[in-house]
């Protein structure tokens, strides 16, 4: 289940924005086609691994073809992998997630900028009964033929304060912590 949406869409005022999550796994491919799902917006926020760069390119073109004023952020291993080659094909693109906030400050203003970082459980569809809280970032391994090691981010846990952040907005329910990138570690 993709935490990574509700993650970032915590980052975004709840009183100046409206924001939707979507989920490609759980709900089906985005297409030109259904031109409901990307014509409203004024920015859409893309992010995969580094098997997806190919896909994220597609979802920006449909993006611009249904609304060519709108602003795509793309981010995830594919944009960390090839952080310059990205900046030809998306007006923002992101190797973290915290800079997300400089994007919705620089597009919009700070007033677009949440004042407390909240996840949006609340618009995860796909995500059910049990929840997902994300506890460490990167990997502890340095397996030379992984894409996470070439980036050469740092293995992290995350803080106290962003795991109650987490359960705080999932409410009460069974809850999964994983890391980011792997569940082997001894993180």
């Amino acid at each position: 289940d993709a935490l990574a949406p509700v993650l970032l869409g915590g980052f975004l005022s709840q009183q100046h924005c409206e924001v939707k999550l979507y989920n490609e796994v759980n709900s089906g491919f985005i297409e030109v086609f259904k031109p409901e799902l990307l014509s409203w917006p004024d920015m859409i926020v893309m992010t995969g691994l580094t098997a997806a760069f190919d896909r994220l390119l597609h979802v920006s073109a449909y993006a611009k073809t249904a609304n060519p004023k709108v602003l795509t952020v793309a981010g995830g291993h594919a944009v960390r992998c090839l952080p310059m080659y990205s900046e030809h094909f998306f007006d923002y693109c992101c190797t973290g997630d915290e800079q997300i906030r400089d994007v919705i400050r620089d597009a919009f203003g700070p007033a677009y900028i949440s004042p407390e970082f909240k996840p949006r459980y609340d618009l995860a569809y796909w995500i059910k009964r049990l929840g997902y809280a994300e506890s460490t970032r990167n990997c502890n391994f340095k397996c030379s033929f992984c894409s996470l090691t070439g980036v050469g981010l740092k293995y992290d846990a995350q803080s106290l304060d962003y795991l109650e952040d987490q359960m705080e907005a999932m409410g009460k329910r069974p809850i999964f912590f994983f890391n980011d990138n792997q569940l082997l570690g001894d993180g």
